[in-house]
């Protein structure tokens, strides 16, 4: 991979830094005569044919190359340029005040430095926005922007549905106390990576806090107790996080949208929620049956040890897709061809929920469409045409925290092909350290 080194900006023209904007070793230090002077829509023809690290480069050479990118990235018809996720990638221990990303289609690396030392000492549950929902090494959850490096406190833990107490240390571990109707109950955590298996599996949040007048809501879906899964709320400046829906729920995937949020209580409800009056009413409940196909598949699959399946939600246009990810235990070595006991994603489904009558269609292409899953909160992409990503593909990270922490080997990461129904896989860790792999939209950096 290429290495790309971000350092702090200092002052240009008499502008303060900003250390949003990210410079590149080598980038340009002078200003491309007459660029400025081409008409708008020349000069964005030009842009269009550039990567984001290029105009992101082009940016930081001065105060008119700072506002011909703020005017083409804020074109509806250019919008999708900065939106493509990179990954966040996991740290090597050498680099803990450094974080990194890369763009999966030229596997360029790009390094900020001077990362809070606290950021690699907690937890990464979840990216949304560009953001990430964070639990530091005391437990306690909040925001984090990597590129801004902005933290936004969230309610505390202790305050979370069911929790009596939580206390414990980084290398002791830690102590849940919990109530579950009618009995409490008591477990130890052995580490923080532990508490993203038995405590939250994921989390999201409705918008980038850095807009929007900094109104946004967090959604986790708490998945520590025996019975199943519950769905932890919170708003922008809430003390404390509040319990949606019945204590006996098994949610396994959640997605905003417009405030409004719709979580999939497996195997057969989706829950549409509106967050718009101020508090989180649930406006109704699909029942559609889950796809009979995907259990007749894992059936087909067992003798690749296909021992799990994840149920992701994706919306586009107002429509709503179910997309499901068959991981097997049992894989072929590249180099010995011998079997291992590693997780790795074997395959997918997509389906369309056809409210009419209440049933998942499954899908076949995605058109000029792309999906990103894994632990983020899902998305759909109309890449453009100029764009290395390919349509009707499925890019996926690891999530698969319970294998990830135990077999501890390698991470599950690479792209799926609708169309042949193959997997590419080009990314490839030698560590394993935190965070795992998560897409990251970058956003922010544009604007």
């Amino acid at each position: 991979m290429k290495n790309v080194v971000v350092e702090k900006e200092t002052e240009q023209e008499g502008e303060s830094s900003n250390n949003e904007e990210f410079g590149r070793s080598g980038a340009l230090t002078s200003s491309p005569t007459g660029f400025f002077d081409l008409p708008e829509d020349m000069s964005d023809k030009i842009l269009l044919k550039m990567s984001l690290i290029s105009i992101l480069n082009f940016k930081t050479v001065c105060r008119s190359s700072r506002n011909v990118v703020r005017s083409f990235v804020s074109s509806s018809s250019n919008s999708q340029v900065h939106l493509v996720p990179w990954i966040l990638l996991p740290r090597k221990l050498e680099d803990k005040r450094r974080i990194g990303f890369s763009t999966y289609d030229d596997q360029m690396v790009f390094m900020r430095t001077n990362a809070p030392p606290e950021f690699y000492d907690g937890l990464c549950l979840g990216t949304s926005h560009g953001w990430l929902v964070m639990l530091d090494k005391d437990i306690e959850p909040y925001l984090f922007n990597p590129f801004s490096f902005e933290k936004i406190t969230l309610p505390e833990i202790f305050t979370f549905p069911n929790i009596q107490c939580l206390f414990g240390s980084v290398g002791s571990g830690y102590y849940i106390h919990y109530y579950e109707n009618p009995y409490k109950h008591r477990r130890r955590i052995k580490s923080v990576q532990e508490l993203r298996t038995k405590f939250v599996s994921k989390a999201v949040v409705s918008a980038n806090p850095s807009h929007n007048n900094g109104n946004f809501f967090v959604l986790m879906i708490s998945a520590w107790r025996k019975t199943g899964a519950i769905l932890a709320f919170c708003y922008s400046g809430d003390d404390v996080w509040m319990q949606l829906g019945d204590h006996d729920e098994s949610y396994c995937d959640v997605i905003c949208h417009d405030d409004m949020f719709y979580a999939l209580n497996y195997p057969d409800e989706i829950e549409i929620w509106d967050v718009h009056n101020g508090y989180p009413t649930k406006r109704t409940s699909i029942v559609a049956k889950y796809p009979q196909k995907v259990f007749d598949t894992k059936r087909s699959l067992k003798f690749r040890d296909c021992d799990t399946t994840r149920s992701y939600l994706v919306e586009v246009s107002g429509d709503l897709f179910l997309v499901v990810r068959f991981i097997g235990g049992l894989v072929r070595s590249h180099e010995t061809s011998k079997f291992e006991l590693r997780h790795e994603t074997l395959c997918f489904q997509v389906y369309k929920l056809d409210t009419s009558i209440k049933k998942w269609e499954e899908v076949e292409s995605l058109g000029d469409l792309v999906y990103f899953v894994g632990g983020n909160q899902s998305k759909s992409l109309l890449v453009p045409d100029n764009s290395a990503y390919k349509a009707n593909s499925i890019y996926f990270t690891d999530d698969y925290w319970d294998m990830m922490y135990w077999r501890k080997n390698h991470y599950d990461i690479g792209v799926y092909h609708m169309e042949d129904k193959s997997i590419e896989k080009t990314l490839r860790f030698d560590w394993q350290n935190e965070p795992p792999p998560f897409w990251i939209d970058p956003e922010s950096l544009v604007h």
